[in-house]
């Protein structure tokens, strides 16, 4: 039978996304009919048709490739209609924002400025200073495609003349993007100038662009520059910048820079930059700095920053000794615990057997139960040994619950029941049993109902029993109903019974609630 019935499902299969793919060139080809017939209606100089129809298209069809078509004729014929003028630069302003890239958006631009300056002498004076920044916009746009076409030639008299209207402009987004421009000459009068901006332009934004820019550049006198600006400008935010400059040049000559600045400097913003920019230096020169930034700083945010940064390292056998010695020997509680965080985060054999050394040494509770949720971001088949090891064999109940929490993680959902099952079974804690049972009935399927009626029926313990018949309730699956029942009718204990009403009330389907009646018509 099931060879017979294979190619009939074939065919159903094929027919079913032929469909789909002939209802999608359909959809298609409706859009594009549908905004051909509207666009008619503009040509035709239909205005209260077209604006129906226009209105129509952009609601049925939001991600039409036509969309941005449709909703700039929806404007332009608002504006034919008389409709009011402030309706009608909104309608344009709206569609700028929505539909940059546009190729109505010239059009657009155009059109507000035509709206802008009627509404301007119709007596909305705020209207005024929209057009000027509008006007002045379009006039920056035209001199920055002049310029880009400058620099496309890269010769030094252009760079001269890129640099000459730099200095005569007031215009800050041309000021900007000129600053962008100077990367990609390699005449020393460029770096001289992107210097010169960094160090001494007034506008705080553009000497940050150039920091930023002068990072970017393969200039060996740029560190000298961001360095001077990393130690001694005025402004925090620049400060950070040219650190954050620094570390994108990964040159480890400004390693020693860097791991002085991260140690001693007083605002702690730098000393963070610096860190990370410490992180960001493929180099293994980072790594003894990163250390004794752990050991030496007086700031314990500064020390947690130097661990997540040894994360990011490329030589993690060199950087997980560093780390293990941090969990063992450290002082401070918490820096050890975000260790042991550090070090689940790295993947390498060895991170694993660290983090089993750290469970097994006896100390603080709460860094080793880090290690064992460190477990969860380890290569799953032996994480998973490690925590069935310590759910059934370990003495520290804490220990031995969290590593059920973990395993809830790294465990695919049809091991579940049968995991959870043998822990339960094998272990000798209520605490860790009682674990087992949430797991098991976050599952709300069958397969959790069932295991927690056979668990209900071999359990003598009778705290243990109540938890069972609550976590039956908490699957809220109607499997569970005939099982409360028969618990509800015929249990040894009342506190067992009355457990199972109550499971049956979290059910709280119609089939629970015929099972409440009949245990009360019963009564």
């Amino acid at each position: 039978m099931k060879k017979q019935n294979k190619p009939f499902i074939f065919m159903i299969l094929i027919s079913v996304i032929l469909s789909i793919s002939w209802v999608n060139a359909e959809n298609q080809e409706a859009d594009a009919i549908a905004y051909r017939e509207a666009y008619n209606l503009v040509l035709n100089e239909s205005w209260g048709q077209a604006l129906k129809s226009l209105e129509g298209f952009i609601k049925q069809y939001p991600y039409s490739e036509w969309h941005d078509d449709a909703s700039f004729w929806k404007c332009y014929t608002q504006e034919k209609l008389n409709q009011p003028l402030q309706e009608v630069f909104a309608c344009y302003q709206n569609f700028m924002r929505t539909c940059p890239e546009s190729r109505w958006e010239d059009d657009a631009r155009s059109a507000l400025i035509r709206v802008g300056e009627r509404l301007a002498k119709s007596g909305f004076p705020e209207y005024e200073a929209l057009m000027e920044s509008l006007i002045e916009d379009e006039e920056t746009d035209v001199r920055l495609e002049a310029l880009y076409a400058l620099a496309d030639s890269e010769s030094e008299a252009a760079l001269d003349s890129i640099i000459d209207i730099y200095d005569q402009s007031e215009d800050i987004k041309l000021k900007h993007h000129i600053i962008d421009m100077l990367e990609d000459f390699e005449y020393p009068a460029a770096f001289q100038k992107l210097k010169d901006i960094a160090l001494n332009e007034k506008n705080l934004e553009l000497r940050r662009v150039a920091i930023h820019t002068l990072g970017d550049m393969e200039y060996t006198n740029a560190l000298k520059v961001l360095q001077q600006i990393a130690e001694k400008d005025p402004d925090t935010q620049n400060r950070r910048e040219a650190v954050y400059s620094l570390g994108d040049m990964e040159n480890p000559e400004v390693i020693p820079f860097l791991g002085r600045l991260a140690e001693k400097s007083d605002d702690p913003k730098i000393a963070a930059a610096a860190v990370h920019a410490l992180g960001d230096i493929e180099s293994e020169k980072v790594i003894p700095v990163l250390e004794k930034i752990i050991r030496s700083s007086p700031s314990i945010d500064i020390q947690r920053e130097a661990l997540y940064a040894l994360e990011d390292i490329e030589q993690p056998d060199k950087a997980l000794p560093i780390l293990k010695n941090i969990v063992m020997n450290s002082k401070d509680i918490d820096l050890r615990r975000e260790a042991v965080h550090v070090i689940g985060e790295i993947e390498h054999p060895e991170a694993l057997v660290i983090l089993t050394d750290i469970i097994k040494k006896p100390g603080d509770v709460g860094v080793r139960r880090a290690a064992v949720f460190a477990l969860e971001d380890q290569e799953k088949r032996e994480a998973l040994k490690i925590l069935l090891d310590i759910a059934v064999g370990n003495s520290e109940t804490e220990l031995a619950v969290t590593a059920v929490y973990v395993l809830e993680d790294i465990l695919e959902e049809n091991q579940f029941v049968a995991i959870f099952q043998q822990i339960y079974d094998q272990s000798p804690f209520i605490e860790v049993r009682g674990a087992c049972l949430e797991e098991i009935s976050d599952l709300e399927n069958k397969e959790a109902v069932n295991a927690l009626a056979a668990m209900a029926k071999k359990e003598s313990n009778d705290e243990l029993r109540r938890r069972i018949v609550m976590e039956l309730g908490n699957t809220e699956n109607d499997a569970a109903v005939p099982v409360l029942l028969e618990i509800a009718k015929k249990d040894k204990s009342l506190k067992i019974r009355a457990a199972a009403v109550e499971a049956l009330g979290d059910i709280g389907t119609p089939k629970a609630r015929e099972a409440l009646m009949e245990i009360l018509k019963e009564k």
